[in-house]
């Protein structure tokens, strides 16, 4: 690709457990071309091959050097650029596990600056990528360092300014890049932007200190991202801040599959379209469409393909949104309205598409007998999963090429329909002491067993078409932990019916509001996403 051609990326997380496979890269890169995309890139922290580093990415499902080669050549026919996408600074906490890389680490998932191993790591991460890519274009991550020099390097040097220690990591970093031919690595912006704004990333109005904007490495390209806003007015101040260091910045916006098993291509559409606006308007050309995979990576990256087909019509300034569907059906040969209904499992009664919400995770998890999201739960949940079940089950035999999507969906709303409120319910029933009530809802916890061990497949077989089998057994322990605490709240609730003791002490605290408010009620518009705070009050 010719350094004055308009890069327009969709980077695939490959690090949150789930990592596309050979044939998963290879079918996404095809449609997205179709989309009009002319870059791929892989966002991997430690799951690719580093020579010299065998630590790095273990068990974890890296790509091999050989992989990235066949997927790069591949990628290349279809004209599209495979572009690695790197982390060289933080979120690599799962390295820090092995020993060799204790003496890399400053504090949370931060890399050590100043420490020579760190750079020696470095430059053996950045040297393989520059042999297996053939792109020149790198991504260097360096986002969300947050208590950078507040550990180990803390301790070793004082107290510094953290832009002088993120300017000198930079520097050094950069050094490497260049010396395997990366002229102009891209990096994330936000903690620039955080130094001029008193610590918050977004704002209106931001200037950078002079000293910054001098110091600042010319032979750099900031990343702006944003996933978050619905008005014009909040990129168009960031952006034009942003250019204060970097005139050729590039805009960084999200297709939101994050949030739990489903999609929110509602939001999507939502925030991207007046993104793409600007970024028109303000000549910014070089644009990443990140799909993440936040917190295990429920949802597959296909679920999101509406959101890249509009996002991309939204750059060129169509704004002819009744003609998505027909086009992307002649691309795709599916539904853009079945698609765009897989954001449905996460609307639940009291939740609108305009709010930011993972019902279908935090409600999946959520414990029947500690019920910390029960404030949340609202009549008429159960009734919606279990027509979303049959519509999706429509849905799976209509698709082509993604029955697997949608079965897994089908088989997750069955579930839910016994899942949602049980635990308002089991509470209700306890609270009453009545008998006749429990033994009714001891049928439906087994009902929702058999759901759970239903979706339990219907899901690995949708991982194993798109994902490597690595990070699958996350989702096993997960599930088959909730599967086990159904059995226990069936023990319990059997013995407290029979008699067999007294009281059950969870169901005796009443539900509280997730945000810390005195309620026994709240709206559904509940958004966790960490699997551990949704299950437990408890240390895990």
């Amino acid at each position: 690709m010719e350094k004055s051609e308009k890069l327009f990326a969709a980077m695939v997380d490959c690090s949150r457990n789930g990592v596309l496979s050979l044939d998963g890269v290879k079918r996404f890169a095809k449609t997205i071309a179709a989309f009009g995309y002319n870059a791929l890139m892989l966002y991997t922290e430690d799951t690719i091959e580093v020579e010299g580093e065998p630590f790095f990415g273990y068990q974890r499902g890296r790509y091999t050097k050989v992989e990235i080669q066949e997927l790069d050549r591949y990628c290349q026919s279809l004209g599209v650029e495979l572009i690695p996408c790197l982390e060289t600074l933080a979120h690599l906490n799962q390295i820090f596990r092995y020993a060799p890389y204790q003496e890399c680490h400053d504090i949370d998932d931060v890399l050590l600056v100043d420490e020579p191993k760190t750079y020696t790591l470095l430059d053996h991460l950045i040297h393989s990528c520059s042999e297996m890519f053939s792109s020149r274009h790198i991504h260097l991550g360096m986002d969300e360092a947050r208590h950078l020099g507040r550990g180990v390097y803390l301790d070793q040097h004082g107290y510094e300014n953290p832009t002088e220690i993120m300017l000198k990591h930079i520097a050094k970093v950069k050094e490497i890049a260049h010396k395997y031919g990366y002229e102009q690595p891209m990096f994330w912006g936000d903690m620039f932007y955080a130094w001029a704004n008193h610590g918050q990333y977004y704002g209106k109005n931001i200037h950078f200190p002079e000293e910054v904007k001098a110091a600042y490495p010319k032979d750099l390209r900031l990343t702006y991202w944003d996933y978050y806003h619905a008005h014009k007015d909040i990129y168009r101040q960031m952006i034009r801040s942003g250019k204060e260091l970097d005139p050729n910045l590039a805009f960084a916006g999200g297709a939101w599959a994050w949030v739990g098993f489903a999609p929110m291509n509602h939001y999507t559409l939502k925030t991207m379209k007046p993104a793409m606006e600007v970024c028109r308007e303000e000549g910014v050309n070089d644009i990443i469409i990140t799909i993440w995979g936040d917190n295990g990576r429920e949802c597959s990256p296909f679920a999101v393909l509406p959101s890249l087909y509009a996002i991309r019509q939204f750059y060129l300034g169509n704004e002819n949104t009744a003609s998505f569907p027909t086009e992307f059906e002649k691309i795709t040969g599916e539904s853009y309205a079945d698609f765009m209904s897989l954001d449905d499992l996460n609307h639940a009664p009291k939740v609108t598409y305009n709010q930011v919400t993972d019902t279908c995770k935090w409600a999946f998890y959520n414990d029947p007998l500690m019920r910390l999201c029960d404030a949340h739960v609202h009549e008429g949940g159960a009734k919606y999963y279990r027509s979303l079940a049959n519509s999706y089950a429509r849905k799976a035999k209509k698709s082509k090429n993604y029955a697997y999507l949608f079965n897994s969906a089908a088989k997750l709303a069955k579930f839910m329909s016994y899942k949602y409120d049980l635990g308002v319910r089991t509470k209700k029933a306890y609270d009453d002491r009545d008998s006749e009530e429990i033994t009714v809802l001891l049928a439906t916890y087994k009902k929702a067993i058999r759901a759970l061990t239903d979706f339990e497949h219907a899901f690995r077989t949708a991982w194993l078409m798109d994902e490597k089998p690595f990070g699958l057994e996350v989702h096993d322990q997960r599930m088959g932990g909730l599967k086990a605490r159904l059995e226990v709240a069936m023990e319990r609730l059997t013995d407290f019916r029979d008699g067999k003791i007294d009281c059950i002490p969870e169901l005796d605290a009443k539900a509280m509001d997730y945000h810390g408010k005195s309620t026994e009620t709240a709206d559904g518009s509940l958004c966790i996403n960490i699997w551990v705070n949704t299950v437990s009050s408890s240390v895990m």
